[in-house]
């Protein structure tokens, strides 16, 4: 009886520890969940030494972002990062003429994210990094005063 009981135990959390692993791989295939507000940050290459300018402002309750990349090559656009049915969370996905840029990444604390990015079509493998900034509301009210 105790073995049989110690089977099992050892099973569940085998089980256990293999749906957390599966849901933490998941969870890093996607772009994190950034909450309303404006975030700056970096893209950076392997192998370049300087980075390219990152730019997404999140809407209330919008499942895409306005995302800007310091790169002429890919527009500025919106991209989801929820499916349609807002079940599952994606990567941001920004593409330009011939580049198409794939971020995924976690949410390191309240303000700062950071990733990996690919981008397939030019063969680029790199890191990028976002943090919250607060942008100044109502200054045309203060200076019309």
């Amino acid at each position: 009886m105790r073995r049989a009981l110690s089977s099992v135990l050892s099973i569940s959390v085998v089980a256990l520890v293999l749906v957390g692993y599966l849901f933490w791989r998941d969870v890093s295939r996607s772009f994190p969940d950034v909450p309303q507000g404006v975030y700056v940050g970096m893209v950076f290459y392997e192998g370049q030494d300087t980075g390219i300018p990152l730019y997404v402002e999140r809407a209330a309750s919008s499942p895409s972002l306005l995302v800007a990349l310091g790169e002429q090559r890919i527009p500025a656009q919106h991209a989801p990062i929820q499916d349609p049915l807002g079940k599952s969370r994606l990567p941001l996905i920004v593409s330009g003429p011939d580049s198409r840029l794939r971020l995924t990444g976690v949410r390191k604390d309240e303000k700062h994210y950071e990733g990996e990015c690919l981008d397939p079509i030019g063969n680029r493998k790199g890191t990028w990094y976002l943090q919250k900034t607060e942008v100044a509301q109502n200054l045309d009210r203060e200076e019309k005063g």
